[in-house]
């Protein structure tokens, strides 16, 4: 079965743009494309539509499509995502042959924190987890069926504990080699300094 790429927005602006931005770069192998939409605005290119869920978030709207759609492996990317470098990322993250692939730790693990603290402010969210490398971001990542779901039940469907869970029940994961090869709003300010 082929691996699926799935899409998460909660606003049409935002959903074009990501949208676009898959396009523009879209993996040369085999795969399937799907976008799941959550807004209050209409968005008629949607593949998929779901209910808001503040508390899963755009996890919740990965869940549903995992839920509908059985595929070995899903690359999941949320609105957030303002860069995509080429076209081998999904290549590459099956490349990598676990069941968890992060494209980014999260963020204060690899820019330092007085950078962090100079460019986001010294409230930037991610500096409160220290560090350690102890979470990938979920606004790009990919994973098995099985992980996704396994994790999905040690959190109970809640975002924030399944993002800061993805490494700690995981029986082996890899992290892209480039933090930047996929950036989303939150790191984007920081690729310049650390080019």
């Amino acid at each position: 079965m082929k691996p699926l790429v799935v899409i998460a927005s909660t606003n049409p602006v935002k959903a074009e743009k990501v949208r676009e931005l898959y396009f523009r770069n879209k993996p040369d192998i085999e795969h399937d494309m799907v976008l799941i939409y959550n807004g209050d605005t209409p968005y008629d290119r949607a593949d998929m539509y779901t209910v808001n869920d503040r508390v899963a978030k755009d996890i919740g709207m990965y869940h549903e499509v995992v839920g509908k759609i059985d595929r070995p492996f899903y690359f999941f990317m949320n609105e957030d995502i303002v860069h995509v470098e080429g076209n081998e990322w999904l290549k590459h993250a099956l490349g990598k042959g676990t069941e968890l692939v992060g494209v980014q730790p999260n963020i204060s693990s690899f820019i330092p924190l007085e950078m962090i603290e100079a460019v986001g402010g010294r409230n930037h969210p991610c500096v409160r987890w220290g560090n350690h490398t102890v979470y990938v971001r979920t606004s790009a990542f990919a994973c098995t069926r099985d992980y996704f779901f396994r994790l999905w039940r040690i959190c109970e469907g809640v975002a924030g504990v399944f993002e800061k869970s993805t490494i700690a029940y995981t029986r082996n994961y890899s992290l892209f080699d480039d933090p930047f090869y996929i950036c989303d709003s939150n790191s984007w300010p920081y690729r310049k300094y650390m080019r």
